[in-house]
């Protein structure tokens, strides 16, 4: 039997982990679908890579920034496919690609289970000094 949960419900768990753990973080959510929309896979696999995923967009900024401002998005790229978006500010010296994840690097891990348990992919719009998106697009098994 496959597991099913609530999406909205387990992103709303991750927003408030992150909240709870950093005052200065500011997370604009704007995600918009049903909130009874299911998801199939592991409740606890998703929202650990969703919680990697919001601390490599709080992680992009210096350190001697105050407030670090991070918008969540959703969009239905087609009526199987959802497309949930982390953009961040942050100021790197380079731009980040998913060329420069390494098998170390704790995104590895978040791409592999993305994948493998949701079969969906991520991909990552940087530009030099003006922030990032992660794209994580998950197929919908309704």
């Amino acid at each position: 039997m496959t597991d099913v949960f609530l999406l909205t419900q387990a992103i709303e768990e991750v927003i408030d982990q992150m909240k709870s753990a950093n005052q200065q973080l500011i997370l604009i959510n704007k995600i918009n679908f049903p909130a009874e929309m299911k998801l199939q896979g592991k409740k606890k696999i998703f929202t650990q890579f969703f919680y990697e995923l919001l601390c490599k967009a709080e992680l992009s900024y210096q350190e001697t920034v105050s407030n670090k401002i991070i918008l969540l998005t959703s969009k239905f790229e087609t009526d199987q496919k959802l497309s949930i978006s982390i953009t961040d500010g942050g100021h790197l010296n380079k731009p980040y690609s998913l060329r420069d994840v390494n098998l170390n690097d704790r995104l590895a891990s978040v791409i592999i289970a993305l994948k493998n348990e949701f079969s969906g992919k991520l991909e990552i719009i940087s530009r030099n000094s003006k922030g990032k998106t992660i794209k994580c697009l998950l197929p919908l098994n309704q």
